[in-house]
């Protein structure tokens, strides 16, 4: 967007998708996956660190830049999300991805195939100062997106890497 700051931001178009029933998005991640272009993905954890036993993936989000999908993580759903992310031809775009690698090779026993972008690496280059790093205060800084989390961002807190935040409550 141009002209900054932004009037407002438009959603128009923009297809998001919360799937309570995670079969329900096997489908949609299969249309994403045969489009041919790339895929943002994005986990939500019980923990920071997947180093724990009882650490665990609660949720998964899937965006083509056009349709957005999220979903439980259970059920057959993370196999159509192994077959993804394990595939190369499918370009995957993260921010701070060194958190969704990890979990992925906890998850299926090797990393994220085909990594083109890393949002959190490019804002280091743009601006390598403490504090301008988070996707909170870029969306802001850049876009003019005021903060989206607020009203669960005490669920996610933790006392440490390996401590469980309370995402399960939500």
């Amino acid at each position: 967007l141009e002209d900054r700051p932004h009037e407002s931001i438009s959603n128009d178009g923009l297809r998001i998708r919360k799937c309570v029933n995670p079969d329900g998005a096997i489908p949609l991640l299969h249309g994403m996956a045969v489009g041919g272009g790339s895929l943002s993905f994005d986990y939500e954890t019980n923990m920071l660190k997947p180093d724990h036993e009882n650490s665990r993936i609660v949720c998964c989000a899937f965006s083509d830049g056009v349709s957005s999908v999220s979903f439980p993580w259970h059920g057959p759903v993370k196999e159509k999300v192994r077959e993804i992310l394990h595939n190369p031809n499918i370009k995957k775009i993260g921010w701070g991805s060194k958190f969704e690698e990890r979990w992925t090779f906890k998850e299926f026993g090797r990393g994220v195939q085909g990594w083109i972008f890393d949002g959190m690496l490019a804002a280091h280059t743009l601006d390598s100062r403490r504090g301008t790093k988070s996707l909170k205060f870029q969306a802001y800084a850049r876009l003019g997106v005021e903060s989206y989390n607020d009203h669960i961002e005490e669920y996610l807190q933790a006392k440490g890497g390996n401590s469980p935040n309370q995402i399960s409550v939500l």
